[in-house]
């Protein structure tokens, strides 16, 4: 209610389900709706309708799977990996601010020793604020843990939108669809999805 009319943005299509408990104080809503994302897991995104923004939340963005195919329409691709939101000593707090401690030999994280040699000690919080119990919330976190500690692989490919050829628009790149990429020479047969597209207005055809 504090943000001007016309940057609010209302609830459009949601499909994802689940109970939790965040405490949202002096959190932005984005920085409450990501962790909800990260826990319920789905895609979120905005979009404009008649000059109104709505917030969609679902699983599946689409279930088209398009094929990047090295010698067919991959014209270059660069294989890289986000460190930014990884942590290597992870603290979990549970309902009321419960922590580890007192089933964790007094300590209120749980180390990654193989990330902490690798990307030095970096403290991460996350929640699990349904959780009463040390135990339970001990291993809620030991289970989620890989999640925490490891980065984020990140492929970033220029390839030609087959769609402007075939007119199937269900080739078409865009957020959310699966791609299917192939490129024997760095080992990769994947499925990845779209989560951020750069375009040329002038050739759409030639995304990255």
């Amino acid at each position: 209610g504090k943000a001007d009319t016309i940057k609010q943005i209302q609830i459009g299509n949601v499909d994802v389900a689940g109970d939790l408990s965040i405490n949202g104080e002096f959190k932005t809503s984005l920085e409450v709706l990501l962790e909800a994302k990260e826990k319920l897991g789905g895609d979120i995104r905005v979009r404009e309708l008649n000059g109104i923004l709505y917030l969609d939340w679902l699983q599946n963005f689409s279930l088209n799977i398009v094929d990047i195919t090295l010698g067919i329409n991959m014209k270059e691709i660069v294989r890289g990996k986000d460190i930014t939101s990884l942590g290597t000593r992870i603290i979990p707090l549970g309902a009321n601010n419960l922590t580890i401690s007192s089933v964790n030999g007094g300590l209120d994280y749980i180390e990654d020793i193989n990330a902490k040699n690798t990307y030095g000690i970096i403290e991460k919080t996350v929640e699990y604020r349904e959780i009463e119990d040390a135990a339970d919330l001990y291993n809620a976190c030991l289970s989620d843990l890989d999640k925490y500690t490891q980065p984020l692989y990140l492929l970033e490919s220029n390839a030609l939108d087959l769609s402007f050829l075939s007119g199937n628009k269900a080739e078409e790149f865009t957020l959310g669809v699966n791609l299917h990429i192939v490129n024997p020479v760095m080992a990769i047969d994947s499925i990845y999805k779209i989560v951020e597209i750069d375009l040329d207005l002038l050739k759409p055809y030639d995304p990255k």
